[in-house]
């Protein structure tokens, strides 16, 4: 019997862990009324992010004891790269 209760929980230890349930984060809605006139027209943006930030994970530092060192949030993901969500808004912004 207790050969068979030390399977029984050893076979538990061993299932499958859930996928996270990430978080997805973007910019939001554009305010308008942040949105300033740059006093020159723009007919096209394209933005080129450094090579950290091609991904989707949501990046931190600690500045007050380790500001070299760049984290990781668990369970929050960015919709898109980040350089792809800039583009988006600069894009959209020019359309105002």
């Amino acid at each position: 019997m207790s050969v068979l209760l030390a399977l029984s929980m050893a076979a538990c230890g061993s299932l499958p862990k859930a996928a996270p349930n990430y978080a997805m984060h973007d910019f939001g809605p554009l305010d308008s009324a942040t949105l300033r006139p740059l006093g020159f027209p723009i007919r096209s943006a394209e933005v080129v992010p450094a090579s950290w930030l091609a991904s989707t994970t949501m990046q931190y530092r600690l500045a007050y004891a380790q500001p070299t060192r760049r984290q990781f949030y668990l369970e929050s993901r960015w919709v898109a790269q980040p350089g792809q969500l800039v583009e988006l808004a600069v894009k959209r912004s020019m359309k105002t």
